[in-house]
């Protein structure tokens, strides 16, 4: 696991638009944190990167998943913030 301290929003967007070239189809990257974290912060600026657009990404709170057709994979932002148990997933 790995931790950043990040002290911005800008920052938070940098991070995210550093790590989009790296990624793979098949990886997962987990967010985890508090209201005001920044984990909708970093999934815009990620999505938008991987995009290679800037891209509508609205958060899925609501609909539990948004999918993107990326142009190198599919992108799949899921949001499990109202998920009690894992069962609910299905």
């Amino acid at each position: 696991m790995l931790h950043f301290d990040l002290t911005s929003l800008d920052a938070t967007a940098a991070l995210a638009q550093k790590l989009a070239p790296l990624l793979k189809a098949g990886d997962v990257i987990a967010l985890h944190g508090g209201l005001g974290a920044g984990k909708t912060t970093f999934s815009r600026a990620l999505i938008s990167a991987l995009m290679c657009a800037e891209t509508e990404v609205p958060s899925p709170t609501y609909t539990i998943l948004q999918t993107y057709v990326g142009p190198a994979f599919p992108i799949f932002h899921f949001d499990l913030y109202r998920i009690e148990t894992p069962d609910e997933v299905f």
